[in-house]
């Protein structure tokens, strides 16, 4: 039976809390960049971190040696789950699109992959068409990035919509924060924060869904075009200096060429044959 008090469900987390802080932070070492800070709960002030460290200029081998034979033998670990739990397991197949496999120079000490990943369930919760078939890449230019930094915000909106009872989180950290992983949608915060609740209700990203999804992405784009700067700045990064060079109409083409191209790059990862000029 699940903890119902707020206290208790605070401590069924902390393991796994604790857990990804040391192994994040033995990754870290292992690069020779400084730790993670320490973070709260909102739900008393104790403060939870992984031991501190002196930095080694280029990486540090010790840590690096650790870090992979830990790595190396979770990941068997988790495919024994697979054996056991694999029920309790296909919803983080289904989130993910890889899923990790230990191999080895002789056959007979090398996972299986066939037997650990369910046929038809690894991506499924995604959004993207991961089939041998699929014709999408997933270094697929600007747009491609811009389309796949804002399918994870509306991941992260639906989240964090859910969020119930105490949360651990860095302080103040936001999706919009990780400027490094999702510079795009870092750059659009102003524009994006308005839209989050009508983020969080969208369908995972489908066939089905995918008319919600490009008439979202059309308003949100509106949005942002009605901004002078963030059209300059949309402008400036997505189209090029040919398509820029127009005399009237100020932004509008350039809006029309980054919905067109959002919709095609929708279309592909759900699968769907698109033509766009």
């Amino acid at each position: 039976m699940k903890p119902q008090n707020p206290e208790a469900r605070l401590s069924q987390s902390e393991p796994s809390v604790n857990a990804r802080d040391a192994l994040d932070q033995l990754f870290l070492q292992a690069r020779g960049l400084p730790g993670l800070p320490p973070h709260r709960t909102y739900t008393r002030e104790t403060y939870l971190r992984a031991p501190d460290y002196e930095p080694v200029a280029g990486g540090d081998p010790d840590a690096i040696m650790e870090y992979a034979m830990l790595v190396c033998d979770h990941v068997k670990n988790l495919n024994l789950l697979v054996e056991s739990h694999k029920k309790l397991l296909l919803p983080a197949f289904r989130a993910r699109f890889t899923w990790p496999i230990l191999k080895s120079t002789h056959p007979h000490l090398s996972q299986d992959e066939r037997k650990i990943i369910p046929p038809n369930e690894l991506g499924r919760d995604t959004g993207y068409w991961l089939d041998q078939h699929a014709k999408w890449k997933p270094n697929g230019g600007k747009i491609g990035l811009f389309v796949d930094e804002l399918l994870e915000w509306a991941k992260y909106c639906k989240r964090m919509s859910a969020k119930k009872g105490p949360i651990i989180i860095l302080p103040s950290r936001t999706i919009y924060d990780e400027d490094e992983e999702y510079p795009l949608v870092a750059s659009l915060r102003e524009q994006l924060e308005p839209r989050e609740t009508d983020a969080a209700r969208l369908e995972v990203l489908s066939k089905k869904s995918i008319f919600e999804w490009r008439q979202f992405m059309t308003a949100l784009l509106d949005d942002c075009f009605e901004n002078r700067l963030c059209a300059e700045w949309l402008s400036f990064v997505f189209v090029t200096a040919k398509s820029r060079k127009q005399k009237k109409g100020g932004h509008g083409l350039a809006k029309n060429y980054l919905a067109r191209k959002i919709c095609a790059r929708l279309k592909a990862l759900v699968g769907e044959k698109a033509e766009v000029k």
